[in-house]
């Protein structure tokens, strides 16, 4: 059984944040990759029944 992965808007919100800070403080590669390793490892929650 899989669960989906439903993300509040302030969990957006705060996506956003971090994704910015990152861009400002390292560069927009570094800080895409962090948003996508993120993202995407939520796709990944799997649960055995």
């Amino acid at each position: 059984m899989a669960f989906q992965i439903i993300w509040s808007d302030q969990a957006e919100i705060e996506l956003d944040k971090i994704y910015e800070y990152y861009c400002e403080n390292a560069s927009v590669i570094v800080a895409q990759n962090l948003l996508q390793k993120d993202y995407f490892r939520t796709g990944k929650v799997i649960i055995d029944s």
